[in-house]
């Protein structure tokens, strides 16, 4: 048995954090360059949505320079109207 019933698996944000109260948006996403990526969290964006971004992403090692600091960015910025 790989996990035992007695176990709590917890999976916390790399970016961010999720705020209970929202809504949210899941994607994958893995590879792109970082205009895929801001066009999708942008165009959210303008269509008011204020909810949570959940964006599954290759490993860390993995996500190219410019789309790791906009999503760290966007994860601050999102953080700060939220108040945590």
């Amino acid at each position: 048995e790989a996990v035992s019933s007695s176990s709590k698996i917890i999976l916390e944000p790399t970016f961010g954090s999720h705020r209970p109260d929202q809504n949210a948006v899941f994607a994958l996403a893995e590879g792109y360059d970082l205009n895929v990526y801001a066009t999708f969290i942008e165009s959210l964006k303008m269509t008011g949505y204020q909810g949570d971004v959940v964006m599954a992403v290759s490993s860390i090692r993995g996500i190219k320079k410019d789309v790791k600091e906009y999503l760290q960015f966007y994860a601050s910025i999102e953080s700060d109207k939220s108040g945590i």
